[in-house]
């Protein structure tokens, strides 16, 4: 007995998948471009775009499209040191990404000559208000394809691990900082309100990985500090 044409098709698809043809993090054709190329209806291909989703080949965003999912590593944390109501912090704007040199400041951070060239983008999350503004400045040199895996659809720190870097340690700074007229723009406050300024540093063995800053709204936020005890051998 053949199997249902969606079955079948998500064979196809999986195949692809496992063996490079469409890498992690790119995006799939659209439904209607699979249907048309393998001659079944855009229904079939949803079911078999489903399914892989369900099996964790792919991440399927609303309104974007369906992407090859990244490796997963179970222990990448991309918590910021601070924590918000989940039922607040769904919705994330589209990423775009700019070149820059890193200019003195950020490479005596990040560790690389000033004339390097960094990533350099901003992102607002939130749902139905902005929560808090992001920017992340990260050296060329270590995601060299970084555009290609979808910031805006794949954490960071999965982007990374795709890359083989595994942050191992992570250097952070808090304090409040008078908003600026931008920032205040962006996040919808008033003059002379203040915001909460996470500034923090991820290292992998050999050094610096990326730098970013967090502007937040304070009274969205809630501060967790986690610590281990070492043993002391006597």
């Amino acid at each position: 007995m053949n199997k249902p044409f969606y079955l079948q098709l998500k064979e196809v698809l999986q195949e692809m998948i496992e063996d490079g043809t469409f890498s992690p993090g790119k995006e799939l054709p659209s439904e209607h471009q699979i249907a048309e190329r393998y001659g079944v209806h855009p229904h079939t291909t949803r079911a078999a775009l489903k399914l892989l989703e369900k099996d964790g080949f792919l991440q399927i965003v609303p309104r974007r499209g369906a992407f090859v999912s990244l490796r997963n590593y179970s222990e990448i944390s991309e918590d910021q040191g601070f924590t918000i109501p989940k039922d607040k912090r769904k919705k994330r704007r589209r990423t775009k990404i700019v070149l820059r040199e890193a200019g003195p400041y950020y490479a005596k951070i990040l560790r690389i000559d000033p004339r390097d060239e960094l990533y350099y983008f901003k992102r607002i999350e939130g749902m139905k208000e902005p929560l808090y503004l992001e920017e992340v400045f990260l050296p060329v040199k270590k995601v060299p394809r970084l555009s290609e895996m979808n910031p805006d659809i794949f954490p960071l720190y999965e982007i990374l691990a795709q890359n083989d870097i595994l942050i191992e340690r992570t250097s952070q700074r808090l304090k409040i900082s008078d908003a600026s007229k931008s920032v205040r723009k962006k996040l919808k406050l008033l003059d002379g309100e203040v915001v909460l300024l996470l500034e923090r540093a991820d290292f992998d063995r050999e050094g610096p990985v990326v730098f970013m800053r967090y502007y937040v709204r304070s009274e969205d936020l809630a501060i967790e500090v986690k610590f281990k005890r070492n043993r002391i051998n006597k």
